[in-house]
């Protein structure tokens, strides 16, 4: 039964590594949206393609005139899955030890 414990202290890690990543990559879209010479670069459109899918969804459910607060929002629901989701799969693994 220990392999079961160590299998989902395994995916509890990995999902919070990939819940930063993806919150980090938010902070950075946001970041160069504010800088106009970097909107055909690359790796801002790289960003658009990974981070919008998201952020859509918030601002179809979020309207705020003149203020983007769907970053923030967005931030917040993932640090909220990385310590709810994260710390549930870790204290279950840690039943199974």
């Amino acid at each position: 039964m220990f392999l079961i414990g160590y299998f989902l202290i395994a995916i509890a890690k990995v999902i919070s590594i990939l819940i930063n990543i993806y919150i980090f990559l938010i902070i950075v879209d946001a970041i160069l949206f504010w800088i106009p010479a970097l909107h055909n670069n690359p790796m801002r459109n790289f960003l658009r393609i990974v981070v919008e899918p998201v952020l859509i969804q918030i601002r179809k459910k979020i309207h705020i005139k003149h203020v983007d607060l769907a970053p923030f929002i967005a931030i917040l629901i993932f640090y909220f899955l990385n310590e709810f989701l994260v710390r549930t799969l870790i204290r279950l693994g840690e039943l199974f030890l």
